[in-house]
């Protein structure tokens, strides 16, 4: 596999303790992993673990687009800022905006560490917003 998508804290504080029968929302890992064409995503457990793990394609099908696929499925979170740029994503009004939020998903399942890339997104955004206002 190319890397693992490490959930936010908050997340990780759930795993291993949300039974997916009874929780509203479950604990999920998204990873990145070459398929052969056709297969996008498929989602399994560990025994004993309740997270569930989505593996999906980055060449078949964009980070973005494999949350929302499977949330058509499962009612999931990543913590609370993944689950935000999911929800932003969805919502995005032009093909731009919506692959900002697929890039920054894209990244934080390639570096395993969400909170540093949606960080960095934020400072190169508020740097890009900066300098269109001179």
């Amino acid at each position: 596999m190319n890397s693992i998508a490490r959930t936010t804290d908050i997340a990780k504080s759930n795993a291993g303790q949300a039974d997916p029968a009874t929780s509203l929302l479950e604990p999920a890992q998204f990873l990145q992993c070459p398929f052969p064409d056709g297969v996008r995503l498929f989602t399994f457990y560990k025994p004993g673990d309740c997270t569930r793990y989505a593996v999906y394609d980055p060449a078949q099908i964009s980070a973005l687009d494999a949350r929302l696929l499977l949330n058509i499925y499962a009612d999931y979170t990543e913590g609370a800022q993944v689950d935000g740029l999911r929800e932003l994503g969805r919502e995005a009004e032009t093909p731009d905006q919506r692959e900002v939020f697929s890039i920054l998903l894209d990244q934080a399942d390639r570096s395993g560490d969400a909170a540093s890339v949606i960080a960095r997104g934020a400072a190169l955004l508020r740097q890009a917003m900066a300098e269109g206002a001179r």
